[in-house]
């Protein structure tokens, strides 16, 4: 009986036993089958499927769904066809592969390079998608190809509102137009209009850097633009002066100038009280400086005096200054020449002078010792009405010529001298040139044509350290279309001038056929010791045609 029993008992055991397993078993299976699902979920959600999908385009060479993903053909500043071209020799024959690469938002944004044979070719940015997986994880999608290796240049350019940039002569459309630039003007008291923004344009991805970058106004006309210290191309706003009668009623682009851009009385009133004709000192009246800042280009300035008519303006476009009812010239002038404007000698004191003593940058390599250089006064002179009767002397004596910027409103003295005196000095320039081609040509011995060289100059310096093998050999030479040109005398000890010439090379070894033309520019520094002219500095250029 107990035995029995004994059996019974173990019989539920078994069927308990064999129960749990299969239950675990199923749920083990159960449990696979859930996370194999989980697993492959998890992986299609990963954003290299998204990569490698776009990678096949490249892979197979699907150039055109390549450039449809990118927005730098688009531009309209390079053609699909050259954007083409260039990502075809990029990618054809080489090895194609990605790596992660630095993302800001690596969640948000992940990025890669891709590479064509280990070197970078450009990167692709995916984004995260509104939508997630079955098991809830987030999916990627497509978000640009952007960075091409070959299309590495991007132009920055910050201009005002109501302006248009242009590349190249084609205008930036507002699609380019990021942000307003961080670096707003400062505004200040005497800006007409302080409300206008600067917009930043970017364009990225060019193959090539633009020859023309230009703003315009609305009306065409073209701002001055300047590189800043992040290599963006900036429109530059104007800050103007206008001189002024007192009491005359001032408009600046419509707007009427009151008392708060008035600046005091004008430096200019200095300068006309002892210019020209009694009649035009009676007629002088007390100047007034107004400042106006922060414009875009060149204002309408419209100036009516007391009876309501309009007064002429004169404008410098070098100073950005306007003059009412007078004109005002700037001379800058060696300090060896006497001018005469007007009756009035006014090198001959300092009424009208504003600077001295200036150093004259192409004297600089000129040894002292054997030639004390000039320097540069500069004077300003001013008229009610009329003209300038100017009469120039140099250091001779000579009555020559002076150089006129209309401009900046402004008068030079270029160290000229007479026709009766300058055949003397082309002469010495001419064959002077000549000996440093010869010597350049290997024609000359060094020796010789140190010979002529002050010692201790840079000139002779270089010159010594020059080595004339290299040029190619030949057995003749000869020099065409001569001209010296561009005299300048600083004195009687020295003098420089400008030489050009076709120099032909005949006869190369073995190519009795052979010549060869180097066209010349040289400007060759002179100083006269113990009567003899030797050379002391020399600069090589390109003549403008």
């Amino acid at each position: 009986m107990g035995k029995i029993k004994e059996l019974i008992k173990n019989s539920k055991f078994w069927k308990i036993y064999f129960c749990s397993i299969c239950i675990f078993v199923c749920l083990l299976v159960i449990g696979a089958i859930f996370f194999s699902f989980w697993l492959a979920d998890y992986e299609s959600s990963q954003n290299t499927v998204e990569v490698n999908r776009i990678m096949s385009l490249f892979q197979d060479k699907k150039y055109n769904e390549i450039l449809d993903k990118t927005d730098v053909v688009m531009t309209g500043f390079v053609s699909r066809e050259d954007y083409e071209a260039k990502l075809k020799e990029a990618i054809e024959g080489k090895e194609l592969s990605y790596v992660k690469a630095f993302s800001y938002d690596r969640f948000e944004k992940p990025a890669f390079t891709i590479k064509a044979d280990g070197e970078d070719l450009c990167k692709l940015t995916l984004k995260k998608s509104k939508e997630t997986s079955t098991f809830g994880f987030s999916l990627y999608e497509f978000d640009c190809i952007s960075d091409f290796s070959f299309a590495d240049i991007n132009v920055v350019i910050l201009a005002p509102e109501t302006t248009t940039p242009f590349v190249d002569g084609k205008a930036v459309e507002d699609v380019f137009k990021q942000e307003i630039a961080k670096d707003q003007p400062a505004k200040t008291e005497y800006t007409i209009d302080g409300n206008k923004k600067i917009f930043r344009y970017e364009i990225c991805g060019l193959l090539t850097a633009p020859e023309n970058i230009e703003v315009k106004t609305s009306n065409g006309a073209i701002i001055d633009v300047v590189n800043n210290a992040n290599n963006e191309i900036v429109a530059r706003l104007s800050d103007v002066t206008i001189n002024a009668p007192a009491g005359f009623e001032v408009t600046v682009n419509g707007t009427k100038l009151t008392e708060k851009y008035s600046t005091g009385q004008s430096q200019e009133n200095k300068f006309m009280q002892y210019m020209l004709s009694e009649a035009d000192k009676s007629s002088l009246k007390t100047i007034n400086t107004y400042e106006v800042h922060q414009l875009i280009g060149r204002p309408e300035v419209v100036v009516k005096d007391n009876n309501g008519n309009i007064v002429e303006c004169t404008y410098n476009a070098q100073t950005k200054t306007f003059d009412v009812g007078f004109k005002v010239f700037n001379f800058e002038i060696p300090s060896n020449y006497t001018v005469v404007v007007n009756g009035q000698e006014i090198t001959a004191s300092d009424t009208w002078k504003t600077e001295q003593n200036v150093k004259i940058d192409e004297l600089e390599n000129i040894p002292t010792e054997y030639f004390a250089p000039p320097v540069v006064n500069k004077y300003k002179a001013a008229v009610v009405s009329g003209e300038l009767d100017i009469v120039a002397k140099n250091y001779n004596g000579d009555i020559v010529p002076l150089r006129y910027d209309s401009e900046s409103m402004t008068y030079y003295g270029d160290f000229a001298v007479s026709d009766s005196n300058q055949n003397k000095y082309k002469d010495i320039a001419i064959s002077g040139a000549k000996k440093y081609a010869g010597f350049m040509s290997n024609d000359i011995s060094m020796s010789n044509f140190l010979s002529g060289i002050i010692k201790n100059t840079q000139m002779y310096k270089d010159m010594s350290e020059y080595r004339q093998y290299w040029y190619t050999d030949h057995n003749s030479t000869k020099f065409e279309n001569t001209e010296a040109y561009d005299l300048r005398v600083y004195g009687d000890d020295c003098f420089s001038c400008a030489v050009y010439f076709d120099y032909w090379t005949y006869v190369l070894r073995g190519k009795p056929d052979f010549k060869q033309k180097l066209e010349t520019n040289t400007r060759i520094w002179y100083v006269n010791r113990n009567g003899t002219w030797y050379m002391s500095d020399i600069e090589i250029f390109d003549r403008e045609k």
